[in-house]
């Protein structure tokens, strides 16, 4: 072995060579004093590397952090404020088709003061108990979720002001 290279020396300082290998970098560095220098430097470094030991971070960093995790997560499951403003502008039209759609089936040529709006014959299994029944059930879902998006939006500001 005429040569011997800086990782190779490294590799058989940390321990990773064959033992074959090993013991022909051993050779080479008993019989040139330059190389066992560099050898017992490096060797020097790695204990005191591994002697060091590690600083825990404050706790204002490890919150700060854990707060940036929360953020970004919280913005990465917000919904697209486009699919919003399409759903609303969906809904928006279908309003505005159905009461023109109930406008022009009205007879503004009655000349009682009633209108009168036209007979619409509904299935016989559609009563009127079942409608109201239908009716305050929707109700009442819409107001769960109404509440639900209330006290999320108090739970996440309770998170944010504990800045």
């Amino acid at each position: 072995m005429k040569e011997l290279s800086e990782e190779k020396l490294w590799d058989y300082a940390e321990g990773k060579l064959p033992v074959q290998e090993a013991n022909e970098v051993k050779k080479f560095i008993e019989n040139n004093p330059e190389y066992k220098q560099n050898y017992l430097s490096i060797k020097k470094i790695i204990t005191e590397v591994s002697e060091l030991q590690l600083d825990a971070p404050s706790m204002h960093f490890s919150k700060g952090v854990m707060q940036q995790i929360i953020t970004q997560t919280a913005l990465k499951t917000q919904i697209d404020l486009r699919i919003i403003k399409g759903i609303g502008i969906f809904f928006g039209a279908l309003i505005v088709i159905l009461l023109l759609f109930t406008f022009s089936m009205l007879d503004f040529t009655a000349t009682s003061t009633i209108l009168q709006l036209p007979e619409v014959k509904l299935p016989q299994w559609i009563t009127q108990e079942w409608l109201l029944r239908f009716v305050l059930m929707l109700d009442v879902l819409l107001l769960i979720i109404f509440a639900d998006k209330i006290f999320e939006k108090v739970k996440w500001q309770r998170v944010y002001n504990e800045k």
